[in-house]
């Protein structure tokens, strides 16, 4: 469910100045609804779940690292990417994440920047705005104007 009042206001303030007044003038929704929707490539955002597979590809570089690492430190994120593999998401959220991936910078075989990029991707406005996966449709925008 969209937040309406926080859409209204988007598109009524356009505190980013995308545009939206024009659209706004000649009841053209189907415009405003792909200027929200649009991926803008300096707009980021962070997604709480991930596909096992694109967050194995986000740690890669560990990979890397492990091959010239000690059997110990080898053995151990042997086992704990193996949990990963057997995973169907991840959920960057849960509290157990977190701990996991700040144990990967203190081993070494990641980097915090690496960490900080994990689920991060281009968003739209409406995800900027009303969170991450959000999509407008133009029922939510004349909702949204006529509250």
């Amino acid at each position: 469910m969209v937040d309406l009042t926080a859409l209204k206001t988007e598109i009524t303030t356009d505190p980013e100045s995308i545009g939206y007044a024009p659209h706004v003038a000649t009841g053209n929704q189907n415009e405003i609804a792909a200027l929200l929707n649009t991926v803008n490539q300096a707009i980021t955002v962070k997604d709480t779940y991930l596909d096992k597979d694109l967050f194995l590809a986000s740690i890669t570089p560990a990979a890397l690292v492990l091959a010239t690492s000690s059997t110990l430190l080898q053995s151990k994120w042997d086992r704990i990417i193996a949990f990963v593999q057997a995973s169907n998401y991840i959920n960057l959220s849960h509290p157990g994440v977190a701990p996991l991936l700040t144990l990967a910078v203190s081993d070494g075989i990641l980097t915090q920047q690496q960490v900080n990029a994990i689920g991060s991707r281009s968003g739209s406005r409406a995800e900027q705005v009303l969170g991450v996966g959000t999509t407008v449709t133009i029922d939510d925008i004349a909702n949204a104007l006529r509250s």
